[in-house]
């Protein structure tokens, strides 16, 4: 239950007392987390904010807001690792890049693709999601976090990952979205090629109402291994149904050729 209006006024006071007790030091580190959770937690821009305290005749420039911000990520860096060794003592890992565009940044055209790596993994009950700024998508990236992790990797298409999914002790594994996807495509525009991807979204649906109930009986490497074999029964069953059905229909229709 929330708090009363009597609670939340009690709190209110509590809190201006301790600020007024509180060192000049302390003030300032109290300004600069209200202005980062306001920033990336809230998602109030800092140039937003800047405009906000000057309405109260108090003078921040987003400069000090972006200066406070590098210096509290530099700080965080401990905690970073902490993080990755988390991800990493995992049995299973996710790994995607996706681009964003960065501006005014020292160095790089505005027009400059630059990518947001994310990072999913640790304890099946607790996972760590973890994002890292990289100007680029190369190789060597996936090739520097995942450096002594030994367990199953599961990333997109991406050529950049077959690198670090030959390394020894990591299994490589695809994602049923972007193994569906050519399938999808031409689905939309055939009723024949949808007819042929109904099973994969039974198979899909299946795994996800038996996880729920099923892992909270079965350890997280066995609840794996039943479903690898159900998905590879279906692959094989699948792929030879494919292959006989495809050859009756003409190459024109695009989905025929995929």
């Amino acid at each position: 239950m929330g708090l009363t209006m009597r609670e939340r006024r009690a709190l209110a006071r509590e809190s201006a007392q301790k600020y007024r007790g509180a060192s000049r030091r302390q003030k300032v580190a109290l300004l600069e987390a209200f202005v980062g959770q306001t920033q990336f937690c809230d998602a109030i821009p800092f140039y937003r904010q800047e405009k906000q305290f000057a309405r109260i005749v108090i003078e921040l420039s987003r400069v000090d807001f972006c200066n406070w911000a590098v210096q509290a990520a530099g700080q965080c860096d401990p905690l970073i690792e902490l993080f990755l060794d988390e991800i990493r003592a995992g049995l299973v890992m996710q790994m995607d890049g996706a681009r964003l565009q960065v501006m005014k940044e020292l160095g790089r055209a505005d027009t400059a693709q630059s990518f947001m790596w994310v990072m999913r993994g640790g304890p099946p009950g607790k996972p760590v999601i973890l994002y890292r700024y990289h100007p680029s998508r190369s190789a060597s990236i996936p090739l520097q976090y995942l450096s002594g992790y030994k367990g199953h990797l599961q990333t997109d298409g991406y050529e950049g990952y077959a690198e670090v999914g030959s390394l020894p002790g990591i299994v490589h594994v695809g994602c049923w979205a972007h193994a569906r996807r050519k399938f999808d495509e031409p689905a939309k525009s055939s009723k024949k090629a949808a007819a042929l991807m109904k099973p994969w979204g039974g198979l899909e649906r299946s795994i996800a109402s038996r996880q729920s109930c099923v892992l909270s009986s079965y350890p997280p490497r066995r609840f794996s291994g039943v479903e690898k074999g159900r998905s590879c029964r279906f692959c094989g069953i699948s792929k030879s149904g494919l292959k006989r059905k495809l050859s009756k229909f003409r190459p024109r229709f695009s989905w025929a050729k995929r």
